[in-house]
């Protein structure tokens, strides 16, 4: 097993009404469950995968206790009403003991409030602001928009960016924590940018958009775009003769696959990872290797995504280990509400209630940088990056 380490839980097997208390048989699955993005517009493949492959590992090894982890991952489609529906279906039918490994855009807007209605807990990759903030949700990874609001200091504190400008997806649901991104960077450092897009859908035309950066004279360009744009955009970027520039994006394009499709790309690009680089092979971290290696034994492709939801599932089975008693919703609630779990996958521990703008206990990225020869991505200097840095 991984060396993720639970600092403090508090195990605590409670009595309530209503399906978490009943006392569990000894052969009993535990559920635990997801609404995750796996079909639609907008997909992240291969997030629950990695859940599911640890909760596998550990019911090959026998279980929590002797009980199996019974997962159940449902697809929202990206739409809300599905997201509703599903999130109801664990919850009431399924009577899931909490939320684990799942990735949505539109997740935690619907169901937020719902799950704190009914005490369960949720350990998702965040995708939208809405994850950020609540109670009972607790993101392992950074999420959006701290992500972009850390590149915003990375840009002008480390880069030096002397005409940084800002090109981003137009997200309805997430522009007030963008705009409130912004303003931080530009109270802190009193920056302004040469260029400020924030309208990008995934149809935009990747030439008219680079054409407008380099009217602009841009030197270091915060990009936030989903894979299919981003690499649009760096294949225009080198048919249009574009030099001189960096461009910074946060971990979302951070995969495989994006890196080879621009194996033989001219631009200069960094990316914020939200997780221990996975190209980080000879850190040290057991963590990570142990990771790289459940992805190969079950043929999940590897990325920073991935990584999440391979961080969530190990999280809440160190939790679920530590749980003294009874293992209910209740006891599962208690010891998630307390948890601190420390991890060399990421920069900061997890812990739920974390309060404040773009809230979540996942503060730190580490940057990666794109290695042209090798379609690669290697990391900068493997230190991790706070607003504090």
């Amino acid at each position: 097993m991984s060396g993720i380490a639970l600092v403090a839980v508090a195990a605590l097997a409670l009595t309530a009404c209503g399906p978490s208390s009943s006392s569990p048989g000894a052969s009993d699955p535990i559920p635990i469950g997801a609404v995750s993005s796996t079909s639609g517009q907008i997909t992240f493949p291969g997030v629950s995968e990695s859940a599911q492959a640890v909760f596998d590992r550990v019911n090959q090894e026998g279980g929590i206790n002797g009980r199996q982890i019974s997962y159940t991952v449902e697809d929202d489609q990206a739409t809300p009403a599905l997201a509703a529906q599903g999130a109801r279906k664990l919850v009431d039918q399924d009577g899931v003991y909490a939320m684990a490994g799942g990735i949505s855009t539109v997740d935690c807007t619907a169901n937020a409030a719902y799950y704190e209605q009914n005490s369960v807990y949720s350990l998702p990759i965040g995708a939208s602001q809405a994850c950020f903030g609540s109670g009972v949700i607790a993101p392992v990874n950074t999420g959006p928009y701290l992500n972009t609001e850390l590149l915003y200091y990375y840009a002008s504190n480390e880069l030096h960016g002397k005409r940084v400008c800002n090109v981003q997806n137009n997200n309805p649901g997430g522009n007030e924590a963008l705009d409130q991104s912004v303003k931080n960077w530009q109270d802190d450092t009193g920056g302004q940018f040469a260029l400020d897009i924030r309208s990008l859908t995934s149809t935009s035309p990747a030439s008219g958009v680079v054409q407008q950066i380099k009217e602009a004279n841009c030197d270091v360009i915060v990009l936030g775009v989903y894979s299919e744009l981003f690499v649009s955009m760096m294949k225009a970027a080198d048919e249009q003769g574009l030099t001189g520039v960096t461009w910074v994006s946060p971990g979302t394009v951070f995969t495989e696959d994006v890196g080879l499709a621009l194996k033989g790309n001219g631009q200069k690009i960094y990316l914020g990872s939200e997780f221990l680089p996975y190209t980080t092979a000879d850190s040290g971290s057991a963590d990570l290797q142990d990771y790289l290696q459940l992805m190969k034994k079950n043929n999940i492709p590897v990325g920073s995504l991935q990584e999440g939801g391979y961080v969530a599932a190990m999280a809440l089975v160190d939790v679920l280990k530590g749980i003294k008693g009874d293992i209910t919703r209740d006891s599962v609630g208690a010891a998630l509400k307390d948890m601190n779990v420390q991890t060399t996958m990421v920069g900061t521990p997890l812990k739920f209630g974390v309060q404040g703008n773009n809230a979540g206990p996942n503060k730190a990225i580490m940057m990666v940088t794109l290695d042209p020869s090798s379609g690669s991505w290697m990391p900068v200097d493997g230190k991790w990056f706070t607003k504090a840095s």
